[in-house]
């Protein structure tokens, strides 16, 4: 049988796949301790390598004749290191030192709850646009381990560096190429922002809408538009009504005074000075019924628009 080279087609075949993952892109995201409160522009700029963690299937053998015969019963997740640049105030030593002491008190021995030193730590790959093309989360992690430091006069170009091995309970992993959300709880599931006040950061590790993002945003905007319109509209309601009633309380008591006014005024009026002020009294009395009819149609109108 002859086999056609790979070789020829073997970069349309990479391309297809998004070309090959790199090594330096990457991000990390971690709480730690509320003590310590990691800056998360900081923490990616100093880390110089981080390892995705690896897994074994634990097996015990069985066989009474012949080659004994591996079961799986377990699994075992391996350790991580990473790696960070020391700058001149310490700040990733220091950060750590912090996060051990909150496992284990150095000065008298005291040994902490696991809820309260631990956090979950996330190990986000990039493409070479530094959109998220997987990620591994992994669960109630903390540091068990940070290397000796050396310090040397060999050679006076070397930077300090600090390595830390970080255990966990287990790991997660979501990768955008090999599945889609197919609702809105796996998308919001997707999206992690540890620190509500983290500083812009020059990637975008925190999420992996993709494709997807435009999709979200116009169900969102309908929900939204359906739970704004609801609102809306039972305001409006409540709104005219009130105006109505309103408009009605003050509307009629001016109509009944103005109309008390007049017959007072012309009964009283008579009584004092008789019939010669007659004819005055009654274009008095007729400008009265004007204003008292002008109000009854402002009610009228008030109660037309709102009603």
């Amino acid at each position: 049988m002859i086999f056609k080279n790979p070789i020829d087609s073997l970069t349309a075949k990479i391309n297809q796949r998004g070309g090959l993952a790199r090594t330096n892109f990457f991000a990390i995201t971690f709480t730690g301790p509320a003590s310590i409160s990691p800056n998360p522009f900081l923490v990616n700029a100093f880390c110089e390598s981080v390892q995705l963690p690896g897994r074994s299937i634990t097996t015990f053998e069985h066989g009474t004749t012949h080659q004994p015969v591996k079961y799986p019963y377990s699994w075992i997740n391996d350790d991580i290191t990473v790696t960070f640049l020391v700058s001149n105030d310490f700040y990733m030593k220091n950060l750590f030192d912090k996060w051990m002491k909150c496992v284990v008190n150095d000065v008298d021995g005291k040994i902490y709850y696991k809820k309260d030193y631990a956090s979950d730590f996330t190990i986000t790959v990039l493409d070479t646009r530094s959109k998220m093309i997987y990620r591994t989360d992994l669960q109630n992690a903390y540091p068990i381990t940070m290397n000796a430091i050396d310090l040397s006069n060999a050679d006076s170009n070397n930077l300090m560096r600090v390595t830390v091995t970080l255990t966990y309970d287990n790991y997660t992993t979501k990768s955008t190429n090999f599945n889609l959300s197919t609702s809105l709880h796996d998308i919001l599931n997707s999206i992690q922002f540890p620190n509500p006040f983290m500083p812009g950061v020059p990637f975008f590790p925190f999420g992996d809408l993709g494709e997807q993002k435009d999709a979200f945003l116009a169900g969102l905007k309908a929900e939204l538009a359906g739970e704004l319109n609801s609102v809306l509209n039972s305001i409006t309601s409540d709104i005219r009504s009130r105006i109505t009633e309103s408009a009605t309380s003050i509307t009629i008591p001016y109509q009944g005074t103005l109309g008390s006014i007049a017959s007072q005024l012309t009964g009283s009026v008579t009584n004092l000075f008789g019939s010669a002020i007659k004819d005055a009294l009654g274009k008095a009395e007729g400008k009265l019924a004007g204003a008292q009819a002008t109000v009854s149609r402002a009610s009228s109108a008030i109660k037309g628009l709102f009603g």
